[in-house]
């Protein structure tokens, strides 16, 4: 058992001004058993009540799976690590048993700092708690003596029919995020005799979202890091249905008929053709062809473009063998587009050419002979069922609280109305965002957070194809727009991320560290001008070289080469705006 005496503090919460937190070098473990930790949040009533399922003492060295050390499954501090369940309850579906399960792991060394581990997807799993940087291989926040939690925000699984239970609903909307926070403080009290004096969320896609939301509405963290932030989704699905319903219809099926077999609706040589043609056109804007377009948003398709791309036997002026029929080229233009209505109104942001069509194969089109893309049952089932959540979805088939009655992803496109549905959406939208993250309506507004001093970055890829980079700079020019430059750039940073995909991959410099520039931002009052980042290893970004690196900039600005230096070295790059 380790004993060491519990450094004095002075502050308590952070918020409002910099300042390093002090460390607890060392702490008695005792504490570290079921009765001390249940008895911790025994006094926590209602939907905090919290039963502990376990407490366990992990030597250091050890590994969070029990594996060799490696790149990607580091060694770990002594620590205490605990699981719980907050709020246990049935509810819709079918009597279905909620909870949010939670893992908080709580090293003996502690540096005082708080680390939330975002979700994704729709959550519905308990990470493993040791903040691993989905960026960044090798490293851990609990490594870095941080205490980190991870939550399932309430539901198991990853079917969204959690939605028709109030509280799961609530909960994976923004509540679970609050009361696990909450939660954790109380246990980080118990055991270590005060609590973080810094607070840090961090997560991607939906983690994104949760820490946008979390900013917004609530007043629990000094800095939040939101990755391919979700936000809007319900207008970014939209554009996913319109976006399959182009690609259904390019590949014969009938209007208001669920898509079977989309797959061939181009081929992998035809997408290919596609992002070098806009790569090639739109590359050396920043002053050097390096296959990374670094201004994404003046990358346009035109109609020249789509003359270029399709076959001269059909009235363009390609004779590539890739080249596009006058149904693919119009079914370019639509996704490129983005949705509207039968009057022509614009229902949500569209994509930038150069690199998505890369990411279109799996989500949009789907593999093989038959194939169907994957958004057909990863993203379209969510709009029956969150766009209404426990209210009911109008469409069910006969009781809109059994699963049976709701239709499945092709069906469900197939019959979504682009004049009628966006508006019937609106029950999630303002429970998924509210009116301060949708750029749709006023706002935003993040005054407390800005109270509290607190600080956040934003990081997205150009060629994501599931959180689309022209909706998240929708939302930085309105954040922008809302405060004035300057005050928004105070407390919010947007930095896109050339030629990565959703969270990472790609041909891409996507190795990098987010959390050390939101901490010296956060305690130092440091504020970050630009991220240095390299290329993973093996990607096809230089393949025949080794060591990429670029600057990420704060948005609008863009690293533009310097005409001179070598071009593969972040330090040829300045950060510079239009």
């Amino acid at each position: 058992m380790t004993v060491v005496v519990l450094a004095s503090v002075t502050a308590c919460g952070g918020g409002g001004s910099t300042g390093t937190p002090e460390p607890v070098n060392a702490i008695s473990t005792a504490n570290c058993t079921q009765a001390s930790l249940q008895a911790a949040v025994a006094s926590l009533t209602g939907d905090l009540k919290t039963p502990i399922t376990s407490v366990a003492l992990s030597p250091a060295g050890a590994t969070v799976n029990g594996a060799a050390v490696s790149s990607t499954n580091p060694a770990l501090p002594e620590h205490c690590v605990v699981t719980g369940t907050i709020d246990e309850h049935t509810g819709e579906p079918g009597n279905t048993v909620y909870g949010n399960k939670i893992r908080l792991r709580m090293p003996t060394a502690w540096n005082g700092r708080f680390y939330f581990m975002g979700g994704g997807g729709n959550n519905g799993s308990v990470a493993d708690a040791v903040g691993t940087f989905r960026n960044m291989p090798g490293h851990s926040a609990l490594a870095r003596g941080y205490a980190v939690v991870a939550q399932d925000s309430g539901h198991n699984g990853s079917s969204p029919s959690f939605a028709l239970d109030q509280k799961a609903y609530v909960n994976f909307a923004h509540q679970s995020v609050h009361d696990a926070k909450r939660v954790s403080n109380t246990l980080l009290e118990k055991y270590f005799g005060r609590g973080p004096q810094r607070s840090y969320f961090v997560g991607c896609s939906n983690g994104g979202r949760e820490a946008m939301v979390t900013a917004q509405r609530y007043d629990d963290f000094d800095g939040v890091v939101a990755g391919a932030p979700a936000l809007n989704m319900f207008d970014q699905w939209t554009a996913d249905v319109w976006s399959l319903r182009a690609v259904a219809e390019l590949a014969g099926t009938a209007p208001g008929v669920a898509a079977t077999s989309t797959s061939q609706a181009f081929s992998d040589a035809q997408l290919s053709f596609i992002a070098k043609h806009f790569t090639d056109k739109c590359d050396a804007l920043d002053g050097v062809a390096d296959g990374l377009v670094q201004r994404f948003g003046q990358c346009k398709a035109t109609t020249a473009d789509y003359q270029q791309l399709q076959c001269s036997t059909q009235g363009g002026s390609s004779s590539n063998a890739s080249c596009l029929s006058p149904a693919q080229t119009s079914a370019l233009a639509k996704i490129y587009g983005g949705p509207v209505n039968s009057a022509g109104v614009s229902l949500a942001t569209g994509s930038n050419p150069g690199g998505i069509e890369a990411n279109w194969r799996g989500g949009l089109l789907g593999s093989g002979v038959g194939g169907l893309g994957s958004w057909y049952q990863s993203v379209i089932p969510n709009l029956p069922y969150m766009g209404y959540g426990f209210l009911g979805y109008p469409g069910a088939a006969a009781n809109p609280r059994a699963v049976s009655s709701y239709p499945t992803g092709p069906v469900y496109a197939a019959g979504f109305n682009f004049d009628r549905d966006p508006a019937l959406l609106e029950p999630g939208r303002l429970m998924f965002h509210g009116d301060n993250l949708d750029t749709n309506r006023a706002g935003p507004n993040f005054e407390r957070f800005v109270r509290r001093g607190a600080k956040m970055i934003i990081y997205s890829g150009t060629a994501d194809a599931s959180v689309k980079a022209p909706s998240v700079a929708e939302f930085a020019d309105k954040l922008q727009t809302s405060y004035g430059q300057e005050r928004a750039e105070s407390f919010a940073r947007t930095f896109f991320v050339p030629g990565m995909g959703h969270c990472g991959g790609g041909p891409a410099t996507d190795v990098f560290d987010v959390l050390t520039p939101l901490v010296d931002w956060v305690e130092k009052g440091e504020a970050p001008q630009r991220i240095v980042a390299q290329a993973t290893a093996g990607n096809n970004l230089d393949p025949n070289r080794t060591g990429v690196s670029r600057p990420l900039c704060v948005y609008p600005r863009y690293a533009r080469y310097n005409g001179s230096g070598d071009v593969a070295n972040a330090a040829s790059y300045s950060c510079v705006a239009d």
